[in-house]
């Protein structure tokens, strides 16, 4: 009997752990797509971004222009502003403090493709809190947000990525 309330307390232990964490680490996300960062050369497109703070808001203002001798075709969704979920974001204070995510649901809409010709730039802004949770950060610390970009297209695996960091100053 004493072997059976023990197992049922550890399980119990182990169970509520596992609750109380969150479930997936943004930082790992960030890190585990540099697994498929192609290795045959530089991204078609360049993207950069800066912080821009509007208000109360916190925004990613982003520029992506294409540097390839070709056209690159995408849904307005598939730009690093386009949607919550084109880019993956991890945020850190800078003692290592995680910052937390949330997920929002974001489905695409129904829209055409647009074309950015060969030389030419596309600039948008993408707002932070709908992915970082910075109101769960700690005021007295600076923050590191990495950002990293996988540039649509029909590219054989490994996909190319573009990434970047910005702080956000206490």
């Amino acid at each position: 009997m004493k072997k059976y309330i023990i197992v049922a307390l550890v399980q119990f232990i182990w169970v509520t752990g596992i609750i109380a964490e969150e479930t997936e680490n943004p930082l790992e996300v960030w890190a585990a797509h540099f697994q498929y960062i192609s290795s045959t050369g530089h991204p078609p497109i360049s993207v950069t971004a800066y912080l821009k703070h509007s208000g109360d808001k916190y925004l990613l203002a982003f520029k992506l222009t294409n540097i390839s001798k070709r056209p690159l075709t995408l849904f307005p969704h598939e730009l690093p502003w386009g949607n919550p979920h084109s880019i993956t974001l991890a945020a850190v204070t800078t003692d290592g403090q995680r910052v937390p995510n949330h997920y929002p649901i974001a489905d695409p809409p129904i829209e055409k493709q647009i074309t950015i010709a060969s030389g030419t730039s596309r600039e948008g802004d993408y707002d932070l809190p709908n992915i970082v949770q910075l109101s769960l950060a700690p005021k007295d610390k600076d923050i590191v947000v990495l950002w990293s970009y996988r540039v649509p297209g029909d590219f054989k695996n490994p996909q190319p990525i573009c990434t970047g960091v910005v702080v956000i100053t206490k």
